[in-house]
């Protein structure tokens, strides 16, 4: 009896060991720290893009070109037919020399003096590039057309006169500025059909 109670005894001892050992190990596997995730190092960015620390700068219109006022252009010409109410007047550039290469006048006001003897009436005529619209003369760009209405048939004058502005290509400023000093304004005659109003005879003076 004895012996058996030894055997049993050391049975008990031996399987509680075994359990502990067990144990012991699962708690130093679950104690090992767990790495974190490893973030990814390649860049969003598209590297045929190139960085830059400074935003673009839109361009300026025209390039950046300098614009010089002319108050009056060097034009003339003359209506179709001045015995008509509806005119078609063509407007040819009359500078005292040919628009300089790469430059430009831009057509900015078409006036009509004195007011209230004409007016403007359409976009252009005659066939001809209208003088309105953001036209500009060139060294190969000479004439624009006016198309303009008698506002009476009383043979009253007129003149159509232009304003513009020189756009010059940068770094050329003093050629410009010297071209611009050579221009002589003028201006195109206007006619109203009909025969101009006589005069009136001064009323006779009465005897006292």
């Amino acid at each position: 009896m004895k012996l058996l109670r030894f055997i049993r005894d050391n049975s008990l001892v031996a399987v509680a060991a075994v359990l502990l050992t067990a144990c012991g190990t699962q708690a130093e596997e679950s104690s090992e720290p767990t790495a974190p995730p490893v973030e990814s190092t390649e860049s969003t960015v598209d590297p045929s893009v190139e960085p830059t620390d400074q935003p673009e700068k839109p361009q300026q219109p025209g390039g950046g070109a300098p614009s010089i006022p002319v108050p009056t252009l060097p034009i003339g010409g003359s209506a179709d037919d001045d015995s008509q109410v509806d005119q078609c007047v063509i407007a040819n550039w009359l500078g005292d020399s040919e628009v300089p290469e790469k430059v430009s006048i831009l057509v900015k006001t078409i006036d009509i003096k004195p007011p209230g003897v004409f007016d403007k009436t359409g976009s252009g005529c005659g066939g001809t590039t209208s003088c309105s619209g953001g036209f500009a003369f060139t060294s190969s760009r000479t004439k624009c057309s006016v198309a303009v209405r008698a506002k009476a048939e009383h043979g009253r004058s007129a003149r159509l006169v232009f304003t513009g502005a020189l756009r010059c290509p940068a770094g050329q400023d003093r050629i410009c500025r010297d071209f611009v000093k050579k221009i002589k304004p003028q201006s195109i005659p206007l006619r109203q059909p009909g025969e101009p109003p006589s005069s009136e005879e001064s009323p006779p003076s009465s005897n006292r």
